[in-house]
């Protein structure tokens, strides 16, 4: 089961929690932060991370989360890197899985990598689903504070734009 992931300790920046939405009191008193990310705990009580909560594409058959589905799809050798996305309104939202070329594909062309995608997306449980990919132009935008998180939200404007 996939839940929000918190945090508590002297590590944890006073900026976040300055907020109340992100605190909350466990029942043993102890205040913990909501990060804002999705994960779950297996059975040797390790946190495996799903992404962001309003980064999860919410479809008809049920949510998708970032980190699992772009890890799949990351490994193939033509690619630097993905990012799932939704348009549409939540709870019936197209996935689209949007792509960064490494220049290692080779002269593969557009189609044939799509095809390879389908084909490794179909081994996966998490990825099964997603059968529509976009070339983006250049390197996907940033969040200006951690120069490794995808901008999401900006990605999220593009696609809408170029399904409408």
């Amino acid at each position: 089961m996939r839940g929000a992931a918190a945090s508590s300790g002297t590590a944890a920046a006073a900026s976040c929690t300055k907020h109340p939405h992100a605190k909350i009191r466990r029942a043993d008193g102890a205040i913990v932060h909501r990060m804002g990310d999705l994960g779950w705990l297996d059975s040797q009580g390790r946190l495996w991370m799903c992404g962001r909560k309003n980064h999860r594409v919410e479809t008809e058959q049920g949510p998708l989360f970032t980190i699992p589905i772009e890890r799949i799809f990351d490994t193939h050798p033509g690619l630097s890197r993905t990012a799932l996305v939704g348009t549409g309104p939540r709870g019936s939202q197209r996935p689209l899985l949007l792509v960064e070329q490494s220049g290692l594909g080779g002269d593969l062309g557009f189609d044939a990598l799509c095809s390879q995608l389908r084909e490794l997306g179909s081994r996966h449980e998490p990825s099964r689903s997603i059968d529509e990919f976009v070339l983006y132009p250049g390197s996907f935008p940033v969040d200006v504070r951690h120069n490794a998180k995808i901008n999401r939200e900006e990605l999220t404007i593009w696609a809408q734009g170029r399904r409408s």
